[in-house]
């Protein structure tokens, strides 16, 4: 007998109007998730770059800390650090960007935590069987939560194909080494007959794996941590291994696997939200036109079944090429991959609520 998930969604289709409040309570009320008195409850979020008008909105975000202090717990707002160098990758400057983007403690009613310490290094490895990656470092806040509510905004993504449940537990939970693990397989190449020298991605790295040698760039592998901020190059000389994508969102499922197994499958659950449904990543500081119009959210104790379930309903919806046309990939590796890890299962029965 096949082992099938139960996905639920709250469908706007048919909906004269949304009511943020009545959606999540109605979806919450289908999932078991343990929540005692006085428990730390964590509401892990995106809460986007500077510049960007996709993310998941802090509107959308406080029905459920509504919903954790209704039923007793004590809910905190959180994400970590970013591994590229813009605006969110030090607690201090993402604070600010949080800030601009409404999430406050006024417009919540709940703290909002970056979880990783201030420059992102914050954190304890979590072993793990099978995957590629043998440990992973989680974010130090994450070990102290009692129970996690995983709220994502689901998207096209141009390493991962997507990005919902799934990269928002492996990337999203994890310090800049537990990222540096996963990303650190697109460690890009230079291509010399296009570069010039002029030295913008030795200016650019954090890190400081580029440096010029006989007027070309190198990189230096050992240093580099594949954040790829050096793909900013004027001359389009430096390019990172499209062919090891697959590889990469194998190493996102074990880093996924490593959160998840901090909680016990009655202290975690997932919603993903089918809205503002864009090409690429929240961590693009601009402006993107929605390739769909919005659909609902889905909700489940299983971050493989909301995530197939979603790319399901967006690819019924949009098309079943709607992101590999902009990336030329599908993204089913990490589903396969995760679920391989048994963290979930990519049959489901898809529950309209």
């Amino acid at each position: 007998m096949v082992y099938m998930s139960q996905a639920y969604l709250y469908n706007f289709e048919g909906r004269n109007s949304f009511i943020a409040e009545e959606a999540m309570e109605k979806l919450y009320e289908n999932l078991n998730l343990q929540i005692d008195e006085g428990e730390i409850v964590g509401i892990k979020v995106h809460m986007g770059e500077y510049g960007n008008r996709t993310f998941l909105r802090p509107q959308n975000v406080k029905p459920i800390v509504d919903i954790v202090k209704n039923r007793g717990g004590t809910p905190v707002v959180f994400d970590t650090t970013t591994l590229y160098n813009k605006r969110r990758n030090n607690a201090l400057d993402y604070h600010d960007v949080a800030l601009e983007h409404g999430y406050t403690h006024e417009a919540l009613g709940a703290h909002v935590l970056i979880a990783d310490g201030i420059r992102g290094y914050d954190g304890a490895c979590v072993k793990i069987d099978g995957g590629i990656l043998k440990e992973v470092e989680v974010a130090s806040a994450v070990f102290d939560m009692d129970s996690l509510i995983v709220l994502s905004h689901f998207k096209g993504h141009n390493l991962t194909g997507f990005g919902g449940a799934i990269k928002n537990l492996g990337m999203g939970c994890v310090t800049k080494q537990g990222k540096a693990a996963q990303h650190k397989v697109l460690s890009p190449e230079v291509m010399e007959e296009k570069c010039v020298g002029c030295g913008t991605c030795v200016d650019i790295c954090a890190y400081g794996a580029s440096h010029i040698e006989e007027e070309v760039a190198r990189i230096d592998k050992e240093r580099c941590v594949g954040c790829l901020d050096c793909l900013s190059c004027p001359e389009g000389a430096i390019r990172f291994p499209l062919d090891k994508r697959d590889e990469f969102q194998e190493r996102m499922a074990d880093a996924a696997c490593a959160v998840k197994s901090l909680f016990d499958d009655d202290r975690i659950c997932f919603f993903n939200f089918l809205t503002d449904v864009t090409a690429y990543c929240d961590c693009l500081g601009v402006y993107m036109q929605p390739l769909i119009p919005d659909v609902g959210i889905l909700a489940s104790h299983d971050p493989v079944t909301i995530d197939k379930a979603s790319l399901d309903i967006v690819c019924k919806k949009g098309g079943k090429d709607i992101f590999y046309a902009h990336h030329k990939m599908y993204g089913e590796v990490q589903l396969e991959a995760a679920e391989s890890l048994g963290m979930g299962s990519v049959g489901y029965e898809l529950v309209e609520i």
